[in-house]
């Protein structure tokens, strides 16, 4: 499954609409977000799952551009399977804050790309088939782009301490289990 953008052709970061509009299921909108900054020479081989904790996408994204909010991530799905880029995966989102990999390695936002998906994290709305199958549809993507991504793992897991967060929090992971052996789940 490929993905379209919302315009229908790449033309670069859209700017925030003033009339909101989710781009439709597993279309793309792009909205450059402000908190962001240029990798390390480092490979790419880690996704970092999150629930947003906001009841939409339009909500998550202009969280994600307000001067003071200092987060980000690269990639938000909506209910609807609509999908916003906040940042180029080229460059680091800000979504895993402090944090360790289930190899020791800290600062996951170096080498990671972070997709947040829209639910309230209380474990009891469950995700939706559409964000199932473009959050697959965007581990497909990520690999093709990266060959070099080998892990899929919580915001829960690479959080530090230990229990600082929770999300995604009742997202079923044997939904990406046919991603192993080429990539392991880390949840």
């Amino acid at each position: 499954m490929m993905l379209l953008l919302a315009s229908g052709f790449l033309i670069g970061p859209d700017a925030m609409p003033t009339r909101w509009q989710d781009p439709g299921y597993n279309r793309l909108l792009w909205i450059q977000g402000p908190h962001c900054d240029q990798r390390e020479d480092q490979v790419i081989d880690t996704i970092v799952l999150h629930a947003t904790v906001n009841e939409s996408l339009e909500s998550t994204t202009r969280w994600f551009m307000n001067p003071e909010a200092r987060v980000s991530a690269h990639f938000t799905v909506g209910k609807d399977g609509s999908i916003v880029q906040h940042v180029s995966t080229f460059d680091r989102a800000w979504h895993a804050g402090v944090s360790r990999d289930v190899e020791g390695r800290e600062r996951v936002n170096n080498f990671s790309i972070g997709i947040e998906i829209v639910n309230p994290n209380d474990g009891i709305e469950p995700f939706t088939e559409p964000q199932y199958r473009v959050v697959d549809n965007l581990v497909g993507m990520l690999k093709r782009r990266f060959p070099t991504v080998r892990y899929i793992t919580s915001h829960e897991y690479v959080a530090q301490p230990k229990g600082r967060k929770s999300d995604p929090k009742g997202f079923d992971w044997e939904r990406l289990r046919h991603w192993e052996p080429n990539i392991k789940l880390v949840p």
